[in-house]
């Protein structure tokens, strides 16, 4: 399991290296990517590169946006986004042994702690289309923290609700109860397609069989040579 904050120099340049050794060693390997925020627009290529590297070694990539989540919360301040969306990663990976992830790239949503559980539905899904359209999801797990304290009723509703927004008939919605405090919802979303993030890598959209590229990631080896080093 490999969790990386791919807005950070260290984690966009680790998590590749990291993931390549374990797909080498011959493991499974479940990555969790947390993305920069748009006004973060110098590790946004970065990002983009890394998380392109760690998709392509991994089983399974869930990709945790917080710029979707402070677009969905303006009022938030970034530290509480980084909460929000770090508490709702733990509770997904604590939870992974009682639940599945689907071999894919799936993208992690939540909202705020707020008291009405279907306003926090409504804000995961909305964080959710920040990144990927509707017709691109293939499976939703939907965790429901406090759910023990929900109306059943409520509990049918919100799956109602979110089989009906997907336009594919074969897309399948699972529910997790969870104690909890407060009320929130989590959404764990499998995506088949290009999500936003395909687009932080300008060079992504070129097919692969027409790149001309080396195995390892780019690196300047620093050897002491009376010749200029060429970059």
């Amino acid at each position: 399991m490999i969790i990386a904050n791919l807005a950070g120099k260290s984690g966009a340049a680790l998590a590749p290296v990291v993931s390549q050794i374990g797909k080498e060693l011959g493991k499974n390997i479940l990555s969790f990517g947390i993305m920069p925020y748009k006004f973060e627009k110098d590790r946004i290529f970065f990002s983009g590169v890394s998380l392109k590297r760690l998709k392509a070694n991994s089983d399974c990539t869930v990709i945790i946006d917080n710029d979707a989540l402070l677009d969905s919360n303006p009022d938030l301040t970034p530290d509480s986004c980084n909460n929000i969306t770090n508490t709702a990663l733990l509770h997904v990976v604590s939870t992974l042994r009682n639940s599945t992830v689907p071999l894919s790239t799936s993208i992690l949503s939540t909202s705020k702690d707020i008291s009405d559980i279907e306003t926090s539905l409504r804000d995961s899904i909305k964080m959710l289309y920040e990144d990927a359209p509707p017709n691109s999801i293939k499976s939703a797990m939907m965790y429901v923290v406090g759910g023990n304290k929900v109306p059943v009723g409520v509990l049918n509703s919100m799956v109602n609700t979110i089989s009906g927004i997907f336009s594919d008939d074969t897309t399948k919605v699972s529910l997790s109860l969870t104690n909890g405090e407060n009320s929130k919802v989590v959404l764990l979303t499998s995506i088949e397609g290009e999500t936003r993030f395909d687009k932080y890598d300008p060079l992504g959209v070129i097919p692969k069989q027409s790149v001309l590229d080396w195995d390892e990631p780019e690196s300047s080896v620093k050897i002491d040579l009376e010749l200029d080093q060429i970059e």
